[in-house]
């Protein structure tokens, strides 16, 4: 969606579709995960026919929590510890959001235990209950700490699968791929769109505060002392930097 709404692939960025892995083992066999379904089944079930069987079960069950999480990271969670009414109005609509009958079939008190259970497990206690050959466990899990400083044994973990599953690559659902001239040309798309709207890009300066006045943040103070207003301020700092460093305690 970000992808399209800031018009990527007009400002030169390509992704090219990621079509499969493989783990080696040093008896010379190897487990090669496909996008074709049959191929990644017969390579499972060299080692276990067991875990080739359950692979269906177990890609079934990640996509169902797909659907769940994902119209969820577009919504702003609601403060409730707020009386306000926007806050309200916001725990109604999650709450009404998990009760709802839709094409998920509904998430009644076992599902949101499974679904929060999921989301808090680590991959590896994921993983078992489905698999029982190390190669292929050890190959899938390789998707949830992918990018993160997490291990197969830290909670949370198993979440991270989701993102390899809710991928999209010219529209299809459940791919990713690589951006052609490596990371870097994300970034250079994305500075291109920002440009072309109008924006400035101001490099070499970094942010020493971020302005406040009556709990509300209207501009930030630059390293040379220079000052920028605006209606919404965004940081990439990291949560530290952000809140300990360029907010003042006072705030």
């Amino acid at each position: 969606e970000i992808f399209r709404d800031l018009e990527l692939s007009k400002h030169g960025l390509q992704i090219i579709p990621y079509e499969g892995s493989a783990s080696m083992l040093d008896d010379g066999r190897f487990y090669a995960h496909y996008q074709d379904h049959d191929l990644t089944y017969r390579s499972i079930a060299q080692f276990s026919k067991k875990d080739a069987e359950a692979y269906d079960r177990f890609g079934k069950d990640v996509m169902r929590q797909c659907k769940i999480i994902k119209p969820l990271l577009k919504m702003t969670p609601p403060d409730p510890t707020s009386f306000k009414p926007k806050d309200i109005m916001g725990l109604f609509e999650f709450a009404k959001y998990f009760a709802a009958k839709d094409e998920l079939g509904g998430l009644g008190e076992k599902e949101i235990y499974d679904t929060i259970r999921f989301w808090t497990m680590s991959v590896r206690d994921y993983l078992e209950e489905y698999f029982e050959s190390d190669i292929v466990k050890v190959h899938l899990a390789g998707s949830a700490i992918i990018g993160t400083a997490l291990g197969p044994y830290s909670p949370g973990s198993a979440y991270v699968l989701l993102h390899h599953y809710m991928g999209e690559v010219d529209g299809t659902v459940g791919a990713w791929g690589y951006s052609r001239g490596g990371m870097g040309s994300i970034t250079k798309a994305m500075a291109s769109s920002f440009k072309s709207n109008n924006g400035e890009i101001i490099a070499g300066s970094p942010v020493t505060k971020i302005l406040i006045k009556n709990n509300k943040s209207y501009g930030l103070v630059l390293e040379n002392g220079d000052e920028i207003y605006a209606d919404k301020i965004v940081s990439n700092l990291d949560v530290k930097r952000t809140f300990l460093k360029v907010v003042e305690e006072k705030e």
